[in-house]
C-alpha cells in the first residue's frame, strides 16, 4: 500500500523527504493554470522527485454537468487538458468528489439527474482512459451534497455507468461521518480504487493516538478486500502542515 498526503506543490519536496509516497494535487488548479504556472509545478515535482499520483478537486459550480449533451464538449476540454497535465505529474487517479458541481440541481427529477450523471462520468471515463488514468467517483457526507453521499449509492450509479474506467474513492471521513458500516465495504469491493482518510472526528483533522483502534479497523477492512493501492491523508491541517505530515507518519504505517 502506498500512503500519499494531498498539498500543494511547495509542500511536495518535504513530503518526500519525510517518507510518503506520492502527493496528491488539485485537479481545476492544474487545469487552470497558466503555461507558466504550470511548468512551474512540474518543475516542483521533478525537482521533488515524488509523483503527483492522484489529484482531486475536478469540478467548480462553472461547470455545466446537468445541462445536457450539448455541453459535453465544455466538459470534455476542459477534463481533457487537466487530465493530460496530471498525466505528466506522475498521475494514475483523478478522484471525483465536487459536491457543489455534481449536486442535482433544483427542480429536476432525481431520476433524470442520474441518467445525466452517468453520461458524464462515461464521457470522463473515457478521457481519463485516452490520457492513462482512471476516475474514482467520491461518495460525500450528507452536509457536502444532495447525490452519491454512500458507499452504497456509489457503486449503484457505477455499476449503472458501466464504464470499465470508472471507480470509487473510499474516503474513511465521509463514511465514519454518514454513520456507515464496515460491513458494507466488500459489497463494492470491486469498484473500490482509491482511499482517502482523516481521523474520525467532525474536527477531519490528522489521526492521532487515541484513533489508532479506529485506523486499524479501517486498515484490516481495505486489507479484508485485498486493496492494495494508495490511501491519502486528506485532512484540516494547522498551520504547520509539515508537522503535521511528521505527526501523522507512524499512523499512516498502519496501512501499508
Amino acid at each position: 500500500m502506498k500512503i500519499g498526503i494531498c498539498g500543494a506543490p511547495e509542500y511536495w519536496a518535504e513530503i518526500r523527504k519525510l517518507g510518503y509516497d506520492y502527493a496528491e494535487g488539485y485537479f481545476r488548479g492544474i487545469a487552470i493554470a497558466g503555461d507558466e504556472e504550470f511548468e512551474k509545478m512540474h518543475r516542483y515535482q521533478q525537482e521533488a522527485e515524488l509523483p503527483v499520483e492522484a489529484v482531486n478537486g475536478i469540478f467548480a459550480k462553472d461547470i455545466p454537468l446537468y445541462e445536457g449533451k450539448e455541453t459535453n464538449g465544455i466538459i470534455e476540454t476542459y477534463a481533457d487538458k487537466g487530465f493530460y497535465r496530471a498525466k505528466l505529474l506522475g498521475g494514475e487517479i483523478t478522484v471525483f468528489g465536487s459536491g457543489a458541481a455534481r449536486a442535482i440541481p433544483e427542480g429536476m427529477e432525481k431520476e433524470r439527474a442520474k441518467e445525466r450523471f452517468a453520461e458524464v462520468l462515461c464521457l470522463l471515463g473515457n478521457v481519463a482512459k485516452r490520457n492513462g488514468m482512471k476516475l474514482a467517483l467520491e461518495p460525500l457526507r450528507y452536509g457536502e451534497t444532495n447525490f452519491i453521499n454512500t458507499l452504497s449509492d456509489a457503486a449503484q450509479i457505477c455499476e449503472y455507468a458501466g464504464h470499465s474506467n470508472v471507480g470509487i474513492t473510499l474516503d474513511f471521513f465521509h463514511f465514519y461521518s454518514n454513520g456507515e458500516s464496515l460491513a458494507t465495504v466488500p459489497d463494492a469491493k470491486k469498484y473500490i480504487i482509491h482511499a482517502h482518510l482523516a481521523r474520525p472526528n467532525p474536527d477531519r483533522k490528522i489521526p492521532a493516538h487515541e484513533d489508532l483502534a479506529e485506523c486499524r479497523k479501517w486498515a484490516d477492512t481495505l486489507r479484508s478486500i485485498d486493496y492494495d493501492e494508495r490511501i491519502s491523508l486528506e485532512a484540516v491541517f494547522e498551520k504547520d502542515l509539515i508537522g503535521d505530515c511528521k505527526k501523522a507518519y507512524p499512523i499512516m504505517q498502519i496501512f501499508r
